[in-house]
């Protein structure tokens, strides 16, 4: 080196970057005398693991309140639970889902539903569904993100996940339950 140190020059990948001024942010050691600053991209990394962090620790605390809705569903499976306590995923190979979409709870065919629904709640645990309703488009549960319902929907979901039918009118809980006895996964649990 011209500067006649007795070190032996780096190369270039292992010298400690200069970052522009323009790209960094400067850290709380530098309001202390300190010159130094730390690359966005660094900061950056390290609010994202804060905000994973607590996205983690939120994500927890629901999994309770979900292991709570199946324990009540199974005590009482005539129950009918707000869709934005639960996520469909949650009920997988436990339970058939049927949703009860609407835009507000005063929509007639809402009202109908829920009417129909509770006269033939008996068949209805026959077959392991447990009742949905969301009759808020804004409130962003699990249910209507997943199924997209446009005004009034009836939704059936397997046990495996899969959607069964959608209906835009009220259905009799006769109907309702001919169609489940239909599914493979039905047939199976009638053959044991």
């Amino acid at each position: 080196r011209a500067s006649g140190s007795d070190r032996p020059s780096r190369p270039s990948f292992l010298r400690r970057r200069a970052y522009p001024a323009a790209f960094c942010i400067r850290s709380p050691r530098d309001i202390f005398g300190s010159a130094r600053t730390t690359p966005i991209s660094t900061v950056m990394t390290r609010r994202f693991l804060a905000r994973l962090a607590l996205a983690l620790v939120a994500a927890a605390t629901p999994l309770a309140a979900q292991e709570v809705v199946l324990d009540r569903w199974r005590a009482d499976p005539a129950l009918v639970f707000d869709a934005g306590e639960i996520m469909l995923s949650d009920l997988d190979y436990t339970a058939r889902a049927l949703v009860v979409f609407a835009e507000s709870p005063n929509q007639p065919q809402y009202q109908e539903q829920l009417r129909l629904i509770a006269a033939g709640t008996a068949e209805l645990a026959l077959r392991d569904v447990i009742v949905l309703v969301d009759s808020d488009p804004r409130s962003g549960s699990d249910a209507r993100d997943t199924l997209r319902p446009r005004g009034f929907s009836l939704v059936l979901v397997d046990k495996d996940g899969t959607v069964v039918f959608r209906k835009p009118d009220p259905w009799d809980v006769r109907e309702i339950s001919r169609q489940i006895d239909k599914l493979p996964s039905r047939i199976d649990e009638l053959r044991r």
